[in-house]
């Protein structure tokens, strides 16, 4: 019996070893990109260029949807109008 875990360790090595590589490239990968994102976090919250207005001003947000909502009901007008025109010809 321990000749066979033996043998099965030592079959299993190079794939343990390999998974453990794989695994700490991936961890030092995830680490580059958090890093990354922090740093953009940091500039967008110390800009006080568009980005930071785009993301941090919540009137600037509420004026963006409200003209988008406006946007859509002008949209669907001018669709049904079209709609209406193409149904009496």
């Amino acid at each position: 019996m321990t000749r066979r875990v033996d043998t099965l360790l030592v079959e299993l090595r190079p794939r343990l070893t390999s998974g453990l590589h794989s695994a700490d490239r991936l961890a030092g990968r995830a680490d580059s990109l958090l890093t990354d994102v922090h740093d953009m976090v940091t500039w967008v919250n110390t800009s006080r260029g568009f980005v930071h207005k785009v993301v941090a001003d919540t009137s600037l947000n509420a004026r963006v949807d409200r003209l988008i909502a406006k946007l859509d009901s002008v949209t669907q007008i001018i669709i049904d109008g079209q709609l209406r025109i193409k149904l009496r010809l």
